[in-house]
């Protein structure tokens, strides 16, 4: 019971701290130095594909997904590059093909050929993953894509489409 006695003197101590640290707001300070404009034609979507959205018989495996920035527009007279994420910020320009490989039952190296690629309409993509021994496996794990859709208007003479720190750098792209 006795510490119940300096409750009212800590109470009234906190108040006239909370009003004490009030402050009256100031004149408005200096407008900020404006920032890099934007591009309002070039846009670009992360889309990740978790294992559930993959579709596939074991030939090749398939995920559709909504990408909202492929426009009538952009599907008719623009451009719609992909990259698929290796690393966080590294980014490999679609389609690409690697060369992989496995060891029969003979312990003999049997080689073969992975592709990823992907297709657009309005307003959908498809990303497609494809190995030429007709055994795909099913992705395991998210797979992270960016997806740059690119008007007609911005189209630059001269960039390399596989260099996506080019394709960045010269349509102003945020990460």
């Amino acid at each position: 019971m006795n510490g119940f006695k300096f409750l009212p003197g800590i109470l009234t101590l906190a108040i006239v701290f909370g009003l004490a640290s009030c402050k009256v707001e100031g004149p408005e300070g200096p407008a900020g130095k404006d920032g890099t404009d934007g591009n309002a034609n070039v846009k670009t979507q992360i889309i990740t594909v978790t294992p559930s959205d993959w579709q596939g018989d074991g030939y090749l495996f398939e995920a559709q997904k909504q990408c909202s920035i492929i426009t009538a527009d952009i599907f008719n007279s623009g451009v719609v590059l992909c990259y698929i994420q290796d690393a966080p910020g590294l980014y490999i320009p679609m389609p690409f093909t690697f060369t992989n490989y496995y060891y029969n039952d003979k312990q003999e190296p049997v080689l073969y050929n992975s592709h990823s690629f992907f297709t657009y309409g309005t307003g959908v993509i498809s990303f497609i993953f494809q190995d030429d021994d007709a055994y795909t496996p099913p992705p395991t794990d998210n797979v992270k894509f960016k997806v740059v859709a690119i008007s007609s208007s911005e189209l630059v003479a001269g960039l390399d489409v596989k260099n996506y720190n080019q394709v960045a750098k010269a349509l102003h792209l945020e990460e």
